[in-house]
């Protein structure tokens, strides 16, 4: 079990289920939009993501990589989708940054009003991470 869910565990926050099947790089942008999230609606919800990359969430303290169980793929509607297609022209058309496309998502789909404040991403390695890093360069 990840340690933000243990971190979470027991507390009155609203868990909510992502699903981003895409690039990892999309997912890093994602985390941008996550973290807004926390910022504009602190203590009320955390955030799982379920992708095919989980490491991107590694070290997060407010997203937990999700793994579904068969039984909750056949519930889809607690899995918010968070496919940007048509975010993606609306967020072009207006000039807005593809983190935008994220916040424009989260709002819609959980009737919120999350303002996009950062639009860098987040991505945390740890030492092991770091150092294997290191050892090939």
């Amino acid at each position: 079990m990840q340690w933000c869910v243990l971190l979470y565990k027991g507390t009155k926050l609203k868990k909510l289920i992502f699903k981003q099947l895409q690039s990892p790089g999309d997912l890093i942008v994602l985390t941008s939009a996550l973290r807004n999230l926390n910022l504009c609606y602190p203590k009320e919800y955390y955030s799982c993501v379920w992708s095919y990359y989980p490491e991107v969430f590694n070290n997060l303290y407010n997203v937990c990589s999700y793994f579904p169980k068969k039984q909750e793929l056949l519930n889809s509607e607690k899995i918010i989708n968070l496919d940007y297609g048509a975010y993606l022209h609306k967020c072009r058309k207006e000039g807005k940054h593809f983190s935008d496309c994220f916040v424009d998502i989260l709002n819609d789909k959980l009737n919120l009003s999350i303002e996009n404040k950062c639009s860098l991403p987040e991505l945390y390695l740890n030492k092991i991470e770091i150092d294997g890093i290191i050892s090939k360069l």
